[in-house]
């Protein structure tokens, strides 16, 4: 699946006020769930994924975190970005004793289990590309951030 398909700026979440990464990712879920693009179930095993499996990257300028579960729950696959107002903690993909502060989530929200590594893959790229984090730490607005994807090669219309 390409990245063109799944991110869109009404699933761009900008200012999030979040107290800690569970707080984030309630309301990141909740937005999906209003949208239509998830059932209720939703949150509840994404949260226990990310007690197992962490998500939190030390990328640069800051830190994302790549939060994904099982389909069950999933109406239409996107990914869903929220940047916070301020980083919240979350534990570290590579050593979950660490924790990273992160500013960037990007939910992953499939319909196949089988497409969770390719667009991680895919989403990862775009880390190493210094010039678009700079302009996604900038920006404040879902149109303006979607359009810094798109540039990057991630993002397309929905």
């Amino acid at each position: 699946m390409d990245l063109k398909e799944l991110i869109c700026p009404r699933m761009i979440l900008c200012n999030v006020d979040a107290r800690d990464s569970q707080d984030a990712l309630r309301q990141l879920a909740g937005h999906l769930e209003k949208e239509g693009y998830v059932e209720e179930g939703y949150l509840d095993m994404l949260l226990e994924r990310e007690l197992k499996f962490p998500t939190g990257l030390c990328t640069k300028p800051f830190a994302v975190a790549l939060p994904h579960t099982e389909p069950d729950h999933v109406i239409k696959p996107c990914i869903a970005v929220a940047k916070l107002r301020k980083p919240v903690e979350f534990h570290e993909m590579v050593n979950d004793q660490s924790t990273v502060p992160v500013r960037f989530i990007f939910n992953l929200v499939l319909q196949k289990t089988e497409q969770q590594l390719e667009l991680l893959q895919k989403i990862i790229s775009i880390f190493s590309d210094k010039e678009a984090m700079e302009k996604l730490e900038k920006e404040e607005k879902p149109e303006k951030i979607a359009e810094i994807l798109e540039h990057t090669g991630t993002s397309g219309s929905c």
